[in-house]
């Protein structure tokens, strides 16, 4: 019985660009970049200033609109400053915030 042949793994080379896909191409970009630039040592999502991560949704109270669409808001984690440049509201309104940005009166 004759012994399988040893294949050495193909090393990809500059002929199978075009055979990969757009994506395959960004997946490989973003793999060098990861290896390169590892990215921030904190979690994003404890950022000063933002009032809930991007899956959250809260609702808030108004307490104080200031000047530039900012408005201080009560929350159950405390008072905060949200932006208010999507919804039009006032002191005593409640409203839902996303990522730090009223985005609905209730």
């Amino acid at each position: 019985m004759a012994s399988p042949e040893r294949r050495t793994p193909r090393v990809a080379g500059a002929g199978d660009e075009v055979a990969r896909t757009g994506a395959e191409r960004l997946s490989a970009w973003e793999a060098a970049q990861a290896a390169v630039h590892p990215g921030p040592e904190a979690p994003v999502c404890g950022a000063a200033g933002q009032l809930a991560g991007p899956e959250e949704t809260i609702e808030a109270e108004i307490v104080r609109c200031l000047p530039g669409a900012v408005a201080l808001v009560r929350t159950p984690a405390g008072t905060e400053e949200i932006g208010l440049g999507l919804v039009r509201a006032q002191p005593g309104d409640a409203v839902l915030v996303h990522a730090g940005e009223a985005v609905s009166v209730l």
